[in-house]
């Protein structure tokens, strides 16, 4: 049977995910929340108003894309997890900070990857609200 690319992206996410559970030593539904803090903590630091960061979390667009930089950092984390000797706390540590950190984390040329997704997005948002107002 054939997948559609989103079909795709999606079952992507929802194994690497399924990784970073095992890997870390927890369910689905605290891997999730810990996605929709993230999110709503990066949204807050990053936009000038509390209003302006509700609007944009509640855009099923952001959460695409959101999941997609999500699953960057996940994708990383795993290659260099399955390698390493950690406890499984001091793993969860890891993992929270490499997500925190999702404007830097791991390099240059994803920092650019999601900088040039997020200005796309971003844009797409504004424009819909401009002429749904305007």
């Amino acid at each position: 049977m054939k997948h559609t690319i989103k079909e795709q992206r999606e079952m992507r996410q929802a194994e690497l995910a399924h990784q970073v559970c095992r890997l870390l030593e927890f369910d689905r539904r605290r891997h999730s929340a810990l996605m929709f803090e993230q999110a709503c903590a990066y949204m807050e630091n990053l936009a000038v108003s509390g209003e302006v960061a509700q609007e944009f979390l509640s855009e099923p667009t952001f959460w695409s894309w959101w999941k997609q930089q999500w699953a960057i950092i996940d994708e990383a984390f795993i290659m260099q997890a399955r390698q390493s000797p950690m406890a499984a706390d001091i793993m969860r540590s890891w993992y929270e900070s490499m997500h925190r950190e999702i404007d830097t984390y791991p390099d240059a040329i994803i920092w650019q990857i999601i900088h040039c997704s997020y200005e796309k997005m971003a844009s797409g948002l504004i424009t819909k609200k401009v002429r749904a107002h305007g």
